[in-house]
């Protein structure tokens, strides 16, 4: 399956995503905040990164630009609890791929997959390498 990288500042919330996440097969690494997701995304070029917004150290919004600004092209989905316009469209700004919202319900997998699978759908001859040379 898929290599999943949960940045999430909240225990409870990688425990249960990566629950939900590894039943399906796939294989999730966590961070704690945006800095650390950072570093991580950089090593192991994940296929999908799933990233909190509201976080300390560095938050969702940073640290997705900053991985854009150095290149980074693969799947960042934004994990929000806000529903307001505003934040949705600053996320995409950003660069994140899509969002999903918070709390996390029983379609959380499917939301995931769908994402995942919409990725190989445009782009089945994805590079191994997710940075920009």
């Amino acid at each position: 399956m898929s290599v999943i990288l949960h940045v999430d500042d909240d225990e409870v919330m990688r425990k249960l995503v990566a629950g939900y996440l590894t039943d399906l097969g796939h294989e999730v690494v966590s961070a704690e905040n945006g800095l650390e997701g950072m570093k991580m995304a950089e090593q192991m070029s994940p296929d999908l990164i799933l990233m909190d917004i509201d976080m300390p150290v560095l938050d969702g919004y940073a640290a997705t630009q900053q991985l854009r600004g150095k290149g980074y092209k693969g799947l960042i989905a934004a994990l929000t609890g806000s529903e307001r316009v505003r934040d949705l469209a600053n996320a995409v700004v950003a660069g994140c791929d899509d969002f999903i919202p918070k709390p996390l319900t029983n379609e959380f997998p499917e939301l995931v997959t769908a994402i995942l699978e919409k990725e190989d759908e445009t782009d089945n001859a994805m590079e191994d390498d997710f940075f920009d040379d």
